[in-house]
């Protein structure tokens, strides 16, 4: 991209260049107050831009990129194509669709054409300055949206590692518990079979609690793990088994077909707790967004998390509050007494605010002496 934006601009006329300069320093500030006032009439983009920060922050920003962009020199191309990285990285960051920022582009250059051929040139010169600064416009929106993509993509991979890690945060607790439920399951089966109860209540494998929980959520936790599609096959291999069983229950009155099933029942489980305890050791790497000290969310799952809550306030129409704790004297304490009390001193605050927290807020880690909440 970067060729051939330089290329655009080494083939342009210089006095079609500055003419398109000429435009951009004239008309930014009205391009960005119109840009803005017909994007926000969308209401999906209108989520995305408050009054207050249309008018801080946005507008000015516009209008230095229209500039920038309508004004490029060849020297001006690499800090350029970082300038849209930048802005498409922010925009994945806080979630705004790509559509969107096609849309924006798309009413830019509607905007643009009036502007340009208002001016005093002559036809000639008008149809240039609006040809180059179009094609000006589509190059910064092609890096821009490839930029944006690879961040859109990056973002969503860490928003399922928040995903996984969230659900998964006691996850030696949820490996326990859905061990005692197959084994639960495993028993149940076992005693009927040896006390001749009748199987008729039984549940096969899938259908019980382990094999709901593995095929409506564990699937989708551990999506990707070699292990997960083992135990699907185990599972369906003994539903068959079981279901076989069930339609012909005279095999159990035969003591060695009896001693088979109940190998197969033991052998099945068996596999699955192990492989189980694998695919909960596989995802224990998510655990890299645990602080170690503190034991909180720290700051790789801040985007994430604040994009997560943003759109829930205002989904719901609720204020959102953010609250750094700061701890004092800090320093002054490590110099003092030494960092195994500095650390002391950290893991008692954490511990402390965990405990006073509501379970709906999140408590994470933001540097070294400071915790945000949310």
């Amino acid at each position: 991209m970067k060729d051939e934006w330089t290329g655009l601009v080494e083939q342009a006329d210089p006095l079609i260049r500055a003419k398109a300069a000429e435009i951009a320093l004239a008309h930014a500030h009205y391009l960005s107050i119109e840009f803005y006032r017909i994007v926000r009439i969308d209401p999906h983009a209108e989520e995305f831009l408050s009054n207050e920060q249309v008018e801080r922050q946005l507008k000015s920003a516009m209008e230095r990129w229209i500039i920038n962009v309508l004004s490029a020199q060849v020297d001006d191309v690499e800090r350029l194509i970082q300038i849209q990285h930048t802005v498409a990285e922010v925009h994945a960051r806080i979630g705004i669709p790509v559509e969107i920022v096609e849309m924006g582009f798309r009413v830019l250059k509607k905007i643009l054409y009036p502007v340009i051929f208002s001016s005093d040139y002559s036809a000639a010169e008008k149809l240039q300055v609006y040809h180059f600064s179009i094609n000006s416009i589509d190059i910064a929106m092609e890096v821009m949206t490839r930029a944006f993509t690879f961040s859109d993509s990056s973002a969503s991979k860490e928003d399922e590692n928040y995903r996984i890690f969230s659900l998964l945060e006691n996850a030696e607790e949820e490996k326990e518990r859905q061990i005692a439920s197959i084994l639960s399951w495993e028993i149940d089966i076992i005693y009927k079979v040896l006390l001749d109860s009748d199987l008729g209540s039984s549940l096969p494998l899938s259908q019980a609690d382990f094999g709901l929980w593995f095929n409506h959520k564990g699937r989708h936790y551990f999506s990707g793990i070699a292990e997960v599609g083992h135990i699907s096959r185990l599972i369906q291999d003994f539903d068959g088994i079981f279901n076989q069983t069930m339609r012909n229950t005279r095999i159990l009155n035969n003591r060695s077909l009896r001693v088979k099933f109940l190998l197969q029942i033991r052998n099945t489980v068996s596999q699955i707790i192990t492989l189980l305890r694998e695919l909960f050791e596989e995802v224990s790497r998510h655990e890299v967004g645990m602080d170690v000290l503190t034991k909180l969310l720290n700051r790789r799952f801040l985007p994430t998390i604040f994009k997560r809550e943003i759109a829930h306030a205002n989904r719901t129409g609720t204020p959102l509050s953010v609250l750094i704790i700061d701890v004092d004297k800090f320093k002054e304490i490590n110099d003092t007494w030494g960092h195994n009390t500095g650390d002391e001193i950290l893991r008692k605050v954490s511990f402390l605010s965990q405990k006073r927290l509501v379970k709906s807020k999140i408590l994470g880690a933001g540097s070294s002496r400071k915790l945000a909440v949310s």
